[in-house]
Parts: structure tokens; C-alpha cells; sequence
């Protein structure tokens, strides 16, 4: 593939009815190196791409409708605003590898690593839980 075509490849235009649908979509994209376009107004948002490089993202991100959090392979969660702007409310080391999805109850995140269950928020007694 030429230069131009992945070029092309790392463009996005998000339409939606719901406009936190798009403002999901648009932040995961963005996070993923994507210039994204809103429908709406034709207006590029911000274009960001997470961590140092070199980093892989196999898990999808999920939000809790205020942050999107992106779980990097290498065990790193990017946290951000779920806004029109880029903002990193933060990162978190898991110490450890992280291919799947975080899961979401009762305000807890769960994260499965290579070998712990690691709970993070209030149903968790406020702290990271972990269990083998």
C-alpha cells in the first residue's frame, strides 16, 4: 500500500442521531490515530495518538459516560474526557499484559491481566482489589 492510501485509511466522518454516540466513536477513533470530521459541522476534531508509541490496543474501550478508558496490551489504561477535547484525565499501570475488554458494574471496573481479576472503584471498597 502507498503512503497516500494509508493516509486515506486513518480518516473517519462519525454520523449519528445520538450525539454522545458521536462523541464516543469520535474519542475512540481519535485515540486509535484517526482524523476524524464531524457530520454535523464538517469541523476536524482533535487527532491524538495514545502513549509513547509502540503501544498495541486489542481490548475495546469503554466509558462510563464522563471517561473512555483505552486498556493498552502492555497493561497501561488511558484514561480520558469524554469531550470535544483532548484531555488525559490520566494513565494507570496494571503491571501486567491486558488483551481483554474491562468490564463495567455497580460504578467497578474489572480488568483481566495475563494472571490477576484487578476490581478499581467504589464497589471495590474505593482501591484496587485484586484476586487470583
Amino acid at each position: 500500500m502507498s503512503e497516500p492510501d494509508k493516509k486515506l485509511l486513518t480518516v473517519a466522518l462519525v454520523i449519528d442521531d445520538e450525539p454522545q454516540i458521536r462523541r464516543l466513536l469520535r474519542v475512540t477513533l481519535e485515540a486509535n490515530g484517526y482524523q476524524v470530521f464531524d457530520a454535523a459541522t464538517g469541523a476536524v476534531k482533535f487527532n491524538h495518538r495514545l502513549g509513547a508509541g509502540g503501544q498495541g490496543f486489542t481490548a475495546s474501550p469503554v466509558s462510563d459516560g464522563r471517561h473512555v478508558y483505552f486498556t493498552s496490551e502492555q497493561g497501561v489504561v488511558f484514561v480520558l474526557a469524554a469531550a470535544d477535547q483532548y484531555s488525559l484525565a490520566a494513565s494507570n499501570e496494571l503491571h501486567e499484559t491486558c488483551l481483554a475488554t474491562p468490564a463495567m458494574a455497580d460504578g467497578t471496573l474489572f480488568f483481566r491481566t495475563r494472571g490477576k481479576l484487578i476490581a478499581v472503584g467504589a464497589g471495590s471498597g474505593g482501591a484496587a482489589g485484586q484476586t487470583n
